[in-house]
């Protein structure tokens, strides 16, 4: 997941990180990302000098023990 630390009233990064917790309690593996000072949708967002399209795309890569050459 990525989620904004920023203000938003209608999706808080709060319930992000209420989701996550619930997500370890079940035992399934997620990462949240948090992207600082933004609000939800912050699609230009980077953490880490990654896109979101790459966060995405290494978390599946990584995941699923994938090989890309």
């Amino acid at each position: 997941m990525a989620h904004g630390n920023g203000h938003d009233p209608v999706t808080p990064y709060s319930e992000a990180l209420e989701l996550q917790d619930i997500y370890r309690s079940l035992g399934i593996h997620s990462e949240l990302a948090t992207l600082d000072g933004k609000g939800h949708g912050a699609w230009d967002a980077q953490v880490n000098g990654k896109g979101l399209f790459e966060l995405s795309f290494d978390f599946i890569v990584e995941r699923q023990n994938l090989n890309v050459e």
